[in-house]
């Protein structure tokens, strides 16, 4: 009978240079390599292995770490899918309901376990059915496969998930520094544009406000995708390590799930480019400063003029 059990070879891959188990709340330093966030910050207390790198020894500056996420999820789920494998099976003979017999046939239209009793109703309906043991190895094989899939879809979930993140960041940065300019342009003029400041500032607010709740809203449904799946995946490979009856009984439900997932699209946004109205003042004064230059130009011109002439 197949399982789904994963190496301890593969498991050790996971674990921490430092402790040599299973790497919690992994970090990766600025030299690429992972650790447990407490390893390290134990280690970078006392000197001298203060900010040296356990494996390459490479100098780094203290603090400076990223949360892992991607490789906790990873440890998780191998971790999950190890216990599952060693689970000892139950094996138990099941009895239908109606006919107290023993469940030993499945129909494949219907994706239901039946008794000798049961199947007569299905031939009725030229439904296939076949013995428990062929439908369980077939459906095994398929289950196992799904795990694949999952893995999968969790990979492009995250993938979309960080750069969604990553938009979230750009959003605030560029409202930030777009807030920093306006506010300088409006400082230069405050007596003249202090409610058209007051007015834009609001503007620029707003549409923040409104483009960081459309994307931490999105953020917020990958994670509840993300956290779905994994919880289907969990369920999967627990199934796969499930005697016949079991792996069998929810099917249908389980099939049906793996099918209709999708990976959620990644919403973008548009910055306005918001710019200060002067009012009419402004307006005016460049109009007197344009007529001022033309009639200093004419003034300058005719003096020249009158000048050549007198040289003459």
């Amino acid at each position: 009978m197949e399982t789904s059990g994963v190496s301890l070879a593969m498991l050790a891959e996971f674990n921490c240079p430092i402790c040599l188990t299973c790497m919690r709340e992994p970090i990766t330093i600025e030299c690429g390599h992972n650790f447990c966030q407490s390893c390290l910050q134990k280690r970078w207390k006392d000197p001298p292995d203060s900010s040296s790198c356990a494996v390459c020894r490479h100098l780094c500056q203290k603090g400076h770490w990223i949360t892992n996420r991607k490789l906790a999820r990873m440890i998780g789920n191998t971790q999950f899918i190890q216990t599952s494998s060693n689970e000892v099976r139950q094996q138990e003979e099941n009895l239908c309901e109606r006919h107290n017999q023993v469940l030993s046939l499945f129909c494949e239209e219907d994706l239901e376990v039946l008794c000798p009793g049961c199947v007569q109703a299905h031939d009725q309906k030229d439904h296939h059915v076949r013995s428990l043991e062929e439908a369980a190895s077939y459906y095994r094989h398929k289950v196992n496969g799904s795990t694949t899939l999952l893995m999968e879809h969790l990979a492009k979930l995250e993938e979309v998930e960080e750069r969604q993140y990553i938009m979230f960041q750009e959003v605030k940065d560029q409202i930030s520094k777009q807030k920093s300019e306006l506010a300088s342009d409006l400082e230069q003029l405050a007596e003249l544009v202090d409610s058209d400041k007051e007015a834009a500032v609001s503007r620029v607010t707003q549409e923040k406000d409104n483009n960081l709740q459309r994307i931490d809203k999105n953020i917020t449904y990958f994670k509840d995708c993300i956290s779905t799946t994994e919880a289907l995946f969990q369920e999967v490979s627990k199934r796969s390590v499930m005697p016949d009856m079991n792996i069998l009984s929810d099917a249908k439900r389980i099939h049906h799930q793996c099918a209709s997932l999708e990976v959620p699209i990644v919403c973008s946004f548009q910055i306005r480019r918001e710019r200060c109205s002067f009012p009419p003042q402004i307006s005016a004064l460049e109009k007197i400063e344009q007529k001022f230059r033309a009639e200093f130009w004419v003034l300058k011109n005719s003096m020249l003029a009158a000048i050549t002439g007198r040289c003459r």
